[in-house]
């Protein structure tokens, strides 16, 4: 389960990324 949580943010981190670089 741990595993599937960090997964989850460092998906979170890339979109938020993505949407940083968007602007």
């Amino acid at each position: 389960m741990v595993g599937s949580l960090m997964l989850v943010a460092k998906i979170k981190i890339v979109c938020l990324q993505r949407e940083l670089d968007m602007f």
